[in-house]
């Protein structure tokens, strides 16, 4: 009995699983576009992603964006970095 239980809950694991992933991929892409909408050369400093609640609870995604001549700059990752780094191919 445990064992058939175990077999139909995992494809429930896996569809869940894919939600929160979704929710980052999201999540992301509206930073992105947020900093992008700055202005080409801005940059996206300190990213994070976390979620919250569990399997029904939220993605929160931060970051800073930076311009030319801000501190943290140089280091900070390009619009096209970022999105890569979230599973998105720079258009």
């Amino acid at each position: 009995m445990n064992r058939l239980l175990i077999t139909s809950l995992l494809p429930l694991a896996a569809v869940l699983g894919g939600c929160v992933s979704t929710g980052y991929y999201q999540a992301g892409n509206k930073l992105a576009d947020l900093c992008e909408s700055n202005g080409p050369d801005t940059r996206i400093a300190s990213p994070t992603a976390e979620s919250q609640g569990g399997m029904f609870g939220n993605v929160i995604v931060s970051g800073d964006c930076v311009s030319p001549g801000d501190e943290g700059y140089d280091e900070a990752m390009t619009i096209e970095e970022y999105r890569a780094s979230i599973g998105k191919k720079p258009t």
